[in-house]
């Protein structure tokens, strides 16, 4: 043997390779196709990225998918029967004697054959921070765990809780929480109603102001709503513009008569008698100061029909009433 052979022998033997040929026998397998091949270098790529730690993307073969399917027929399978065993009435109890139960005692609560208390479970942390000696709670109606296989000893745990000083105070509290909201309620009512009735006794004062028509109240009142402002469906009319300026002069009329009494300003009265359709009145004005700074001024403080008559004694009486 030469030497080049030598040493490319040796070289192949480093490397655990031989120089045998090797024939195929007849027991040995067939050749794979290259479909074979294909599927033992995915097998093996599977593998090696197995071992490393990165995660294998799932299979998308036929039987993967008919898994998958299966898998969530049985989820929804399992959520119906869920829902189905949440709604079954405790032992020995029928649909309609749950309805009727549940229409005498609005806190009773019948979930998966088991009871609890609404009302309990509203007021507990409520009930926990009060002050003073607490009350025990059952933790069973709370959490709506109550049943029992008699129905005549369910019964009477029902009736056993609903008299009970916890559950009694549980009702108080809830309903101490509801009111605390109905004030608010009547204020927002209450502020929302005072806006509209503000821009009413406003427009209704212009109108006199101005010596309008009080049939001028209803356009004004719709060009204050074109404006933007809430007006309402009330305080439009001819009728409720005149009881509104009737208001708005006797709360004037009084205020002007208690800063005169407050200023302690010296007075004098002026009358003036006329006849309207044939109906005797008196004005009356009022000279004062009213500012309190020494300037007089002429006040129309009222005018009034003269009923009794037009003498002497008649106009002075009615002259006193009015102030």
């Amino acid at each position: 043997m030469s030497k080049r052979k030598l040493n490319q022998s040796v070289s192949l033997a480093h490397f655990g390779f031989t120089s045998k040929k090797v024939t195929p026998r007849d027991d040995q397998e067939t050749p794979r196709d290259d479909a074979d091949d294909a599927a033992a270098s995915t097998a093996l790529a599977t593998r090696t990225v197995s071992e490393s730690g990165a995660p294998v993307p799932p299979s998308h073969s036929p039987e993967g998918g008919e898994v998958e399917a299966e898998r969530s027929e049985d989820a929804a399978v399992a959520e119906v029967a869920a829902t189905a065993a949440s709604d079954f009435p405790p032992a020995g109890w029928t649909t309609k004697q749950v309805g009727e139960w549940k229409d005498r005692n609005p806190w009773l609560e019948i979930k998966a054959g088991k009871l609890g208390c609404l009302v309990c479970r509203k007021a507990k942390t409520l009930l926990l921070s009060e002050k003073g000696p607490g009350l025990h709670l059952s933790e069973e109606w709370i959490n709506g765990d109550v049943t029992s296989p008699d129905a005549k000893q369910l019964r009477k745990k029902i009736y056993k809780h609903r008299d009970s000083q916890a559950h009694a105070r549980s009702v108080e509290i809830v309903q101490m929480k509801d009111k605390e909201t109905l004030p608010n309620c009547f204020i927002d009512v209450q502020s929302d109603l005072l806006k509209k009735t503000t821009v009413s006794f406003r427009t209704a004062y212009t109108v006199a102001k101005e010596r309008l028509s009080y049939k001028k109240l209803n356009p004004l009142m719709t060009m204050q709503e074109l404006n933007g402002a809430e007006v309402g469906n009330i305080h439009k009319s001819d009728h409720a513009c005149a009881e509104i300026i009737s208001h708005i002069a006797k709360e004037m009329r009084r205020k002007f008569v208690s800063n005169v009494k407050e200023m302690d300003s010296k007075v004098s009265i002026t009358i003036d008698e006329s006849t309207v359709h044939g109906r005797p009145y008196l004005i009356i004005y009022v000279r004062c100061d009213v500012s309190g700074k020494g300037d007089v001024d002429n006040v129309f403080l009222d005018i009034v029909e003269l009923t009794d008559g037009v003498d002497a004694e008649s106009i002075y009486n009615s002259m006193g009433e009015s102030i």
